[in-house]
């Protein structure tokens, strides 16, 4: 099961590997979230897969740096309807 956190450190992204990203928010079903599977090769998204296609608009992951990735996993906290949260989830 993958366990989808904001907030990951770049400490905590491989340099290769697999990773997903999701855009969630505390009002819709989960199968309305974005969900994307990334491909990591030396610090830098190569390769992208649409998991689930939800209400939220495309995000374009390629040739972004686990640098800016770690960055853009975040809360948005305000108390108003969606909050949304930025996730990364790795695969070991």
């Amino acid at each position: 099961m993958l366990e989808f956190k904001t907030f990951v450190p770049v400490s905590d992204l491989p340099a290769e590997g697999f990773i997903y990203a999701r855009v969630a928010d505390n009002v819709l079903d989960e199968d309305m979230w974005n969900t994307y599977a990334l491909t990591i090769n030396k610090g830098i998204v190569t390769g992208q897969l649409v998991r689930t296609r939800g209400v939220y608009g495309h995000i374009d992951f390629l040739r972004w740096t686990t640098l800016q990735l770690s960055d853009w996993s975040s809360e948005d906290c305000t108390g108003s309807h969606p909050e949304n949260f930025y996730e990364l989830a790795v695969v070991n």
